[in-house]
């Protein structure tokens, strides 16, 4: 649900604008309550959860008006939008990698954390609970894996 909680904050923020840690805060507490009612059986239940969470982080910032968005040309949003083609986007890439068992859940939070979302290593580590050297090398066993796992063409 990581991915979809990470959807859900940009498009609040991007729409109404807002304070960035209370809309990411609604929507995991969104998140988490419809998670306690939740029936496994259901169907679509990660659209329902993510839903939650919209709903919830969209109370997060008071009833603002939407923050002014620049007027852009279609050259322009071309230009900033990267083509990537579905199967290459990192959180399906590290998905696959996860069920092929090429690395752990823990190493690819570890490595997105660190690589993708600029956080200190120190940081990861004490939020992941884990001593700070078993995160490092948990982190390089992650990256080499995932490059032999990019290259192998999986």
């Amino acid at each position: 649900m990581l991915p979809a909680l990470r959807r859900v904050t940009w498009r609040i923020l991007n729409k109404r604008g807002g304070d960035r840690s209370e809309v990411e805060s609604a929507a995991v507490v969104g998140l988490v309550e419809a998670l306690g009612a939740a029936d496994p059986n259901r169907r679509k239940l990660a659209w329902n959860l993510q839903d939650a969470a919209y709903q919830r982080a969209l109370g997060a910032d008071g009833g603002r008006a939407p923050a002014p968005r620049p007027e852009f040309s279609g050259a322009d949003l071309l230009r900033q939008v990267p083509v990537v083609a579905p199967e290459g986007h990192v959180d399906l890439v590290l998905a696959r990698a996860v069920r092929a068992g090429a690395v752990t859940g823990i190493e690819a939070d570890i490595f997105v954390a660190a690589k993708f979302e600029d956080v200190d290593l120190e940081v990861v580590a004490e939020r992941l609970r884990l001593p700070y050297l078993e995160c490092a090398f948990r982190l390089q066993r992650a990256e080499k894996e995932l490059r032999s796992f990019i290259l192998s063409g999986e």
